[in-house]
């Protein structure tokens, strides 16, 4: 239970305390646990998206409760913060120029002191 409490504290940034309140609610449940921790942004545009159209696949009610749970998942890691590529991620290389110039910025030569001079009175 121990892994799975950090599971849940790891992708909703919950305190351990919550994590475990949340997995005791879902009887033990990862995916539910997250599920009631994880704040999903509303999107204006959200309401004119249609619903999925009901669409028998031959699943049994098993199946189609893990790929119900599987999407539900995916749809809220896609709405994690911490899946934001925007930004600098650390699993892309530095680039040549960036290397450089924080190269030239660390052995650079500080610039020379202006000496305050006293305005001379005529």
């Amino acid at each position: 239970m121990k892994s799975q409490v950090e599971q849940v504290m790891m992708y909703t940034g919950a305190s351990q305390k919550d994590a475990e309140k949340a997995l005791l609610d879902q009887n033990g449940s990862i995916v539910n646990a997250i599920a009631i921790l994880t704040i999903v942004p509303t999107i204006s545009g959200t309401k004119h998206i249609p619903p999925p159209p009901i669409v028998d696949a031959g699943h049994d009610a098993d199946t189609l409760e893990r790929i119900r749970l599987g999407r539900l998942m995916a749809d809220m890691l896609s709405a994690s913060a911490r899946n934001d590529l925007r930004g600098k991620a650390s699993h892309y290389p530095v680039k040549e120029e960036q290397t450089s110039s924080v190269e030239c910025k660390e052995h650079s030569v500080p610039p020379p002191s202006v000496s305050q001079s006293t305005p001379q009175t005529e």
